[in-house]
């Protein structure tokens, strides 16, 4: 402890506290009460639509929500009570659950003076053409894309065979990759993420909803995002799947967002794992997360966070207290 004299400002911030009841450490000494299964789910009201068919969309909507909203506890190391407790911390931030974009990034593009790429777009059969139109309408409705006026820049849409058959709607953008002043941001190695979270006996994990979607394109950059379809052309006013810089400015940006890493979490794009000793502990570190994606406008899929787990899926392995493995490929979702 040091004995300097230190002045404070009025109006600083010394310290976060949260208050935890004093139930929350029942159950830390054993597992007898150890909980296997268990639901909750977390109120995600919405305003209603405009128009003539306000109910049936809201209440198509509401179901929705209420379905993405489901709280799983199943396989936690934490007992009933514990459970009730993080269900209602988790109640406070139903907001987060919700579509939104953050404001503090808008994605740039910068090619320097290199000339608009241009390009025809591609051959597509009639079962990619369907996927394709109806990609492009999706977009369109959640105000993702819009039509491109234009076109000085174009890339095209590559539709992607999946392996079970299916289409993915692709953009490719190598022509504009090479033209694009790269961005050297670093990424932290999984092993060192790994080496971290094992020192801990309790986890959570949290997906962000379509991650780059949250970001929005920067004005001047939005014309060099346009692909051309089929269907037309259009631009992207979010942050696209493909863009060489895509991948480190959000890892830029999750890292100085979420400020408490390596002591309370850790980020790798739009995963994080919050991991503590004990449950009060785990209760105050995921409130402090939680409260920084909320403060970013940042939004969670409900159905990928796993709450208080002893072990738990990060990165494509499995984390425990004493060990990590990776998880084979056929196993991954």
């Amino acid at each position: 402890m040091s004995t300097e004299e230190l002045v404070i400002t009025k109006d600083s911030q010394i310290a976060v506290t949260a208050v935890v009841p004093e139930t929350a450490f029942q159950g830390q000494q054993g597992e007898s009460h150890k909980m296997t299964t268990g639901t909750q789910v977390v109120s995600a009201a919405r305003p209603a639509f405009e128009g003539d068919d306000v109910g049936q969309k809201q209440t198509t909507l509401d179901e929705h929500l209420s379905d993405e909203m489901k709280v799983e506890f199943h396989d936690t190391n934490m007992d009933e009570k514990q459970c009730e407790l993080f269900a209602t911390m988790l109640r406070e931030f139903s907001d987060l659950f919700k579509p939104g974009r953050t404001d503090l990034l808008k994605f740039k593009i910068d090619t320097g003076t290199h000339a608009p790429i241009k390009s025809q777009p591609y051959r597509v059969s009639k079962v990619e053409g369907d996927v394709m139109e109806a990609e492009l309408g999706q977009y369109l409705d959640l105000g993702l894309i819009k039509p491109s006026s234009l076109g000085q820049s174009t890339s095209p849409v590559l539709m992607i065979r999946k392996p079970d058959g299916g289409v993915r709607f692709c953009i490719d953008y190598r022509k504009l990759n090479a033209v694009t002043i790269k961005d050297s941001y670093p990424m932290h190695l999984i092993d060192v993420i790994l080496d971290v979270l094992g020192k801990a006996k309790q986890f959570s994990t949290m997906d962000i909803a379509s991650g780059y979607w949250n970001v929005p394109m920067d004005p001047d950059s939005i014309e060099k995002t346009a692909f051309t379809s089929k269907f037309g052309l259009y631009e992207w006013l979010v942050m696209p799947f493909g863009l060489c810089n895509a991948v480190p400015a959000f890892e830029r940006l999750m890292e100085n967002l979420v400020d408490l890493k390596w002591r309370t979490c850790l980020v790798y794009l739009d995963d994080c794992a919050v991991f503590s000793d004990d449950f009060p502990t785990h209760l105050v570190r995921v409130r402090q997360v939680l409260e920084r994606f909320r403060a970013a406008g940042f939004k969670l899929k409900m159905k990928k966070c796993h709450w208080g787990r002893s072990q738990v899926a990060f990165l494509g392995h499995i984390v425990t207290r004493q060990d990590s493995c990776q998880i084979p490929k056929r196993l991954r979702r």
